[in-house]
């Protein structure tokens, strides 16, 4: 995977079924409600949409003053996103 072929952008009107559907099934806060002019994200890799989110607690206490962040993809396998000292993904590392 190429950081560079990430790209972020708004939930579309037509896909907020599915981004609602998906923070349900995997977000531990689960789906929230829209509220005000909330604007809501997807992070995409070849039109695909792709999100990992904060680590486990356990591995990070505050991940806002972290410089990595690292995710296991199995009992075998993890990955660690890297950010720059501006908070910017910086690099991904690992067996992803």
């Amino acid at each position: 995977m190429n950081i560079l072929e990430i790209v972020v952008r708004p939930v579309g009107s037509s896909e907020e079924a599915r981004y609602q559907e998906l923070m349900q099934k995997h977000h531990y806060l689960r789906a929230l409600p829209k509220i005000g002019e909330t604007i809501w994200y997807v992070a995409t890799w070849r039109d695909q949409w792709t999100a990992i989110g904060y680590p486990p607690e356990f591995v990070v206490t505050d991940p806002m003053a972290a410089s990595s962040w690292q995710y296991w993809r199995n009992r075998w396998g993890k990955f660690v996103v890297i950010f720059d000292t501006h908070g910017k993904v910086k690099d991904i590392a690992g067996n992803y």
